[in-house]
């Protein structure tokens, strides 16, 4: 499954959960998000959001559903709006999904996808594949570092075999001025 079509699948997973659906599986057409304007349970989905959605801020009325709604419209309109920019950085200390995974509503997107985890399987898997991301990221710049280092280590001596090739011409020549001339 690509990554667009899991954001998909998380948001009919959730949605599924908040109004009681059975867990039947269901085909998500690619690009139809809640965010969109095009899930499965788009009518359940808007009545939270226009019930319990506060100007700014997580909901404080409705309960779990309002806050899973919530957390979903902020993770699908970070993923499908921004490419999900804004949010690579909190996955940059986690190293797996279960890192994250709580029963309570918490900001920051890495945090939202761990409390929408207990009713979305494909959550943990979004989380997993941008730790994943992270991970590489990480061993890239450790490893362009290594080089950098290396790099640098090199330059080094060879600035240094080149100082000690100049100080032996500079103490030929020398030798060769000051020697007086044998054929005099």
């Amino acid at each position: 499954m690509q990554i667009d079509e899991m954001f998909c699948a998380m948001g009919e997973e959730v949605m599924a959960s908040i109004v009681k659906e059975s867990k039947r599986k269901r085909t998500v057409p690619l690009g139809f998000s809640y965010w969109g304007g095009e899930g499965i349970h788009q009518k359940a989905f808007d009545k939270l959001i226009k019930t319990h959605m506060p100007d700014s801020g997580a909901p404080s009325t409705g309960g779990k559903e309002a806050k899973l709604a919530y957390a979903l419209l902020k993770v699908q309109h970070e993923y499908f709006n921004n490419g999900f920019i804004n949010a690579i950085d909190g996955f940059y200390d986690v190293y797996c999904a279960h890192d994250l995974k709580t029963e309570k509503f918490g900001w920051g997107y890495a945090n939202m996808l761990g409390f929408l985890m207990h009713v979305s399987p494909t959550a943990e898997k979004i989380i997993d594949y941008f730790c994943e991301q992270c991970r590489k990221e990480r061993e890239d710049e450790e490893s362009e570092e290594e080089s950098e280092e290396e790099s640098e280590e090199e330059s080094e001596e060879e600035s240094e075999e080149e100082s000690e090739e100049e100080e032996t011409k500079v103490g030929q020549a020398e030798s060769t001025i000051l020697r007086p001339n044998s054929t005099q």
